[in-house]
C-alpha cells in the first residue's frame, strides 16, 4: 500500500476515478478550442496558425494530464499540492504568452483538478485554495480570449 492510501482523509480511488474523467474533459476542451481556429479560418488564421495551435493542446495534455496529475497522485499531499501550485503557476506566462491556445486552458483545468482532490485538500493550508482560485482564473480568461477573437474573426469590423 501506498502513502497515499494509508493518509487520513484521502480516498485514492475517487481521486483516479476523476481523473479519467478530467483527462476526457481537457481533451474534449483541447479539441474545441482548436476548432475554433477552424471556425474562424476565414478571419486570416493559416494552415501553420492551427498546427502550432495543436501543437501547444497537445504539449499542454502531455504536461498537465500525461506527466504531473498522474505522478502527484501517488504521491504524499504535500508534494502533490506542491504539484497543483506549480501547475498553477506554469499556468500565468503560458495564459500570457498562448492566450490565442487551448494551452493555458487545459493547463488551468490540471491545477484546478488536482486542486480539488482528496489528496491536496488533505494538505491543508493556503495552497488548495490559491491553487484552485489561479486555475480558475487562468481557464476563465482564456476562455474569455477565445470567444473575443473568434467573434472578432466573424465581425471584422470589430476592433481588436
Amino acid at each position: 500500500m501506498s502513502r497515499v492510501e494509508v493518509s487520513p482523509g484521502v480516498d485514492a480511488d475517487a481521486d483516479r476515478r476523476a481523473f479519467t474523467t478530467a483527462a476526457t474533459i481537457a481533451t474534449a476542451a483541447a479539441v474545441l478550442l482548436l476548432a475554433r481556429h477552424f471556425l474562424s479560418a476565414g478571419g486570416g488564421t493559416s494552415w501553420s496558425d492551427i498546427v502550432a495551435v495543436a501543437l501547444f493542446n497537445g504539449i499542454a495534455l502531455v504536461v498537465g494530464f500525461g506527466l504531473v496529475v498522474p505522478k502527484a497522485l501517488r504521491t504524499s499531499p504535500d508534494t502533490a499540492a506542491l504539484a497543483a501550485l506549480a501547475l498553477a503557476v506554469l499556468s500565468v506566462p503560458v495564459l500570457v504568452v498562448f492566450f490565442f491556445s487551448g494551452a493555458p486552458f487545459v493547463l488551468g483545468y490540471a491545477a484546478w483538478f488536482l486542486s480539488r482532490t482528496s489528496l491536496v485538500q488533505a494538505a491543508g493550508g493556503w495552497r488548495p485554495r490559491a491553487t484552485e482560485i489561479v486555475g480558475l482564473v487562468v481557464m476563465g480568461l482564456s476562455l474569455l480570449a477565445n470567444v473575443v477573437l473568434l467573434v472578432s474573426a466573424w465581425n471584422p469590423g470589430i476592433p481588436h
